[in-house]
């Protein structure tokens, strides 16, 4: 993504919580000049809390109830990760990720809220449903609910607000989908709600009762299995679903990254909300302790310390003194009795009654809206514009714009390259009668996250050598990275390489390779080398009169990029477009060769209409495609709906001369649409169609179809729409 100015300093934020959010929308609003935000989360969306027991219930949809992430920081040109932090190496000043490289911060922050303890309970951990992640326990809820159990035992553990809200929800859950479900709420402690006034406890359990649930006190969970909870008393209680809403527990994962942590493995704050061992680290949120007065483990606290956090976030990084927040001592709780009903409680004061339910929801809507009803997308100040164009006059260019040789070479050792010639260019061999196969590409980044920028340009570049029909074998890179500190250049140079090197060794090909250079924002050109013998090389004019037309992936991918460019692209359209652009060719390229392909192609940016009339100008036919037959994503029809296509469907619409029966319909714009790591595209003996589609479609291309067939050219149409 394309930064306002040159990156010195880089914050980085740990989870989408409540408190983050605030700081993205703080930084989206007012950027700070040399100040990258990165976030990193696990999903692309995150649940508010205050609406779950609301969508459980079937009172909220998902979308109502779920923040977009990736749209969120697309809309304030903030970078996304997707994938999940697992460590923090507070030396290197390093998040360590699952998937991909370690991404390095100047300033770090975690908000990823907690879990429902479960050591204390054997076998919990392979049997029971803890209510979070809430993603988690509403895919176990559905598991449970396809077992078609007539009448569910279900125990919760837990009498807080958490277990209530939830021994609610759930009946009115089973009750809305006309299964009377048994519910039991245990507790170790005497009663409910510990903390709460006693006109509260006694509505609360009035509504309990009127709904038939079933309240167990001084009853301690020791074990659990498929079919029962055992308590500490040896008494057994049957349970189809055991669900955990017993307090908190902090991510595993906090002990083991060298911070401050309490007894409960939670990360110890100061009144800043900085750790008290690594003043570059701050968090918030229920994965935090408040060491100084500690807070109850309640969304209300994070969402209170949004504001003073993204403040003390933009002084850390510009070497300001920071603020300190002061938790305020009793805050008000709204837990729901019902549909449409609730409780009110602050301090000994208790209100109940439809109204007080109509309350939260203004509430709970209106704090919503801040994060997905987002004014236009905020613009870069003159004073930022100004920054930028000063520092990148003072930048040289010719060979004093390459990246700096010790940055080059760490980087290289961390990909494990570092061990070669040292000459400056690669000296490749071709097996004996074999021919050499090359292709070029080049994109300017469209992702905001370097790595996955890398694999995908990476695949899409790869995809010129399957649609020839050759094996990949070496690839040279030429690297343009966004002017930065020496730290941000780093992390961005690691990333990159990274999803480069990554994709080329599932494609058994290498790093030769390759130049660096700075400029105005990340992009990334590939020349890749390929072997094949004479008689296995594939065409695209290779197509025969019958031959059926197969195309291995659906199209829209640009409109849905585009979307996304906007902040218009919804959370799972965009997902689905990764998904389809990190899908390599190879496969496919296998499959239709083996099966005597005549013509092979893929689609790329001057979309299927344009490379078919390629394949059909090239054997001097026309292909009659059905419309119907031809997939889409569902994401790409949204856009266009909404008036969003690639600023390259325009030229590509030129082709519409070269197609017959071409109706104006919004689909059929796709038609022009511009792919990023596309499909392929085949011209197939009519006898082996079926037996190709069905060996693509076990083997990771479910969407791949036969869109037509090759007929003799009667007219000047290159293709012809039935």
């Amino acid at each position: 993504m394309q930064h306002a100015a040159p990156v010195e300093k880089d914050i980085v934020l740990i989870g989408g919580g409540h408190a983050h959010l605030a700081v993205i929308k703080a930084f989206a609003m007012r950027p700070e000049p040399g100040v990258r935000l990165t976030v990193i989360s696990e999903d692309m969306r995150t649940p508010y809390s205050g609406m779950l027991p609301g969508l459980i219930r079937g009172e909220y949809t998902a979308d109502e109830s779920y923040i977009d992430l990736n749209q969120l920081t697309r809309w304030g040109r903030i970078d996304f990760i997707c994938d999940k932090a697992v460590n923090i190496d507070p030396v290197s000043q390093e998040v360590i990720l699952k998937n991909r490289p370690p991404v390095a911060y100047n300033v770090l922050s975690v908000n990823i809220g907690s879990t429902p303890p479960i050591t204390d309970i054997e076998e919990a951990a392979e049997y029971a449903f803890p209510v979070k992640p809430i993603q988690q326990f509403l895919k176990s809820l559905q598991k449970l609910e396809k077992k078609n159990v007539a009448h569910p035992e279900i125990v919760i553990a837990g009498a807080g607000a958490g277990g209530i809200e939830t021994a609610i929800s759930l009946h009115a859950y089973f009750e809305h989908k006309n299964n009377s479900a048994s519910i039991t709420l245990i507790s170790d402690t005497d009663d409910i709600l510990p903390g709460h006034g006693a006109s509260v406890r006694r509505q609360i359990k009035e509504a309990l009762v009127s709904k038939n649930i079933t309240l167990r006190f001084k009853a301690r969970a020791i074990a659990n299995n498929e079919a029962e909870v055992t308590l500490h008393t040896g008494e057994k209680l049957t349970a189809d679903f055991f669900v955990l809403a017993t307090g908190a527990a902090a991510p595993n994962w906090l002990a083991l990254t060298g911070l401050a942590t309490n007894e409960n493995g939670f990360l110890k704050i100061n009144s800043s909300l900085q750790s008290r061992s690594h003043p570059d680290i701050f968090a918030a949120g229920d994965c935090a302790e408040f060491s100084n007065s500690p807070v109850a483990k309640s969304g209300v606290y994070a969402v209170r310390q949004g504001p003073l956090l993204a403040q003390n976030l933009r002084r850390a990084a510009l070497g300001m003194p920071l603020l300190k927040w002061r938790p305020q001592k009793r805050t008000l709780a709204i837990i729901t009795t019902g549909h449409k009903t609730a409780v009110a409680s602050y301090g000994k004061l208790a209100f109940s009654g439809r109204w007080v339910w109509k309350w939260k929801d203004i509430l709970d809507r209106r704090w919503m809206a801040r994060y997905s009803q987002l004014p236009p997308m905020p613009t870069a100040s003159s004073e930022t514009a100004q920054s930028q164009e000063i520092n990148h006059q003072m930048r040289c260019g010719g060979c004093g714009a390459k990246i700096s040789s010790p940055i080059l070479r760490r980087v290289l050792k961390r990909l494990g390259l570092s061990n070669n010639t040292g000459d400056d260019a690669a000296i490749i061999t071709p097996p004996p009668g074999a021919k050499l196969v090359q292709t070029v590409d080049h994109f300017r980044d469209f992702l905001g996250d370097p790595y996955l920028f890398g694999e995908i340009s990476t695949k899409h570049a790869l995809s010129d050598i399957y649609a020839m029909g050759a094996k990949p074998s070496s690839a040279l890179v030429t690297a343009i990275l966004p002017f930065g500190s020496e730290s941000a250049t780093e992390r961005d140079l690691l990333q990159l390489l990274t999803g480069v090197k990554d994709a080329l060794e599932q494609a058994g090909a290498t790093l030769v390779g390759g130049h660096t250079g700075e400029g105005a924002e990340l992009a990334l050109g590939l020349s890749v080398n390929g072997f094949i013998s004479n008689e296995m090389i594939k065409h695209k004019a290779g197509a025969e009169l019958g031959d059926h037309i197969i195309l291995t992936k659906p199209i829209g991918l640009g409109a849905i990029l585009a979307a996304n460019m906007h902040a218009a692209a919804d959370h799972s359209d965009f997902e689905e477009a990764i998904l389809q652009m990190r899908k390599s060719n190879e496969c496919a390229s296998k499959i239709l060769a083996d099966l005597g392909t005549h013509a092979l192609t893929d689609v790329t940016g001057f979309g299927l209409a344009g490379h078919l009339i390629e394949m059909a100008d090239g054997a001097s036919l026309s292909a009659q495609i059905k419309s119907d037959s031809i997939p889409y994503l569902s994401g790409a029809i949204k856009a266009l709906k909404a008036g969003i296509e690639s600023t390259m469907a325009e030229p590509n619409s030129a082709f519409a001369s070269r197609i017959s029966n071409l109706l104006v319909r919004q689909e059929n714009r796709l038609l022009f649409d511009p792919q990023t790591s596309g499909g392929l595209l085949a011209a197939i003996p009519a006898q082996s169609s079926e037996l190709a589609l069905n060996s693509l479609r076990s083997n990771g291309y479910p969407e791949a179809k036969v869109i037509g067939t090759f007929i003799e050219r009667s007219d000047s149409y290159s293709i012809q729409l039935v």
